[in-house]
């Protein structure tokens, strides 16, 4: 969980009651794997988490899941290389790494590494906070009403889903989809 049940009790301004305390683990669930969907990442720390891509035909390999914290091996096709440097989340490799200069089959890289934030950041967990108390709060009623002719309808429940500002507020970590470019 990105939250506890104490940030929603301090977000709300109130003890949260014995009937509540299911529903808000559920909401906190949920709006958490949305927040990390719409984000494309897991803000919480990943230890022992193995990567494995095509060699990119580049000197520099980028590693998911910022920042990373320590690198424990490297596999070209199941042979442990040593001869890397690490910058940040990016791997360095002098001779690049492709080790296949005349073959069509590309090689594979394995990496396997420690990622992620300690701690979630403060304005991650305040954007769940709000939108679990913007979900507890809202009373389910009258939805819309037409006078001419007569038209009512009725909502049962909030649909859980980010709100505009929640995503205006996730954008910053949001990952940026893109491409790579195969032979």
């Amino acid at each position: 969980m990105l939250v506890t049940h104490a940030d929603i009790s301090a977000t709300l301004g109130r003890e949260i009651s014995g009937d509540e305390l299911a529903r808000v683990g559920e909401l906190i669930n949920q709006v958490s794997d949305l927040v990390k969907a719409y984000c494309r990442r897991n803000f919480g720390r990943v230890e022992g988490d193995v990567y494995t891509v095509i060699a990119p035909n580049d000197q520099t390999l980028e590693l998911p899941g910022s920042p990373v914290h320590e690198v424990t091996s490297v596999e070209i096709d199941g042979v442990p290389v040593t001869e890397w440097t690490r910058a940040g989340s990016t791997l360095w490799r002098r001779w690049g790494w492709t080790v296949r200069m005349f073959s069509d089959v590309p090689a594979e890289v394995r990496i396997v590494y420690t990622h992620g934030n300690d701690d979630v950041p403060g304005d991650v967990k305040a954007v769940i906070c709000q939108e679990v108390a913007r979900i507890l709060e809202s009373a389910p009623g009258l939805a819309s009403e037409t006078v001419g002719d007569e038209s009512r309808s009725y909502a049962d429940a909030v649909p859980v889903g980010l709100s505009k500002s929640a995503k205006a507020a996730l954008n910053r970590y949001r990952r940026k989809a893109g491409t790579l470019s195969t032979r």
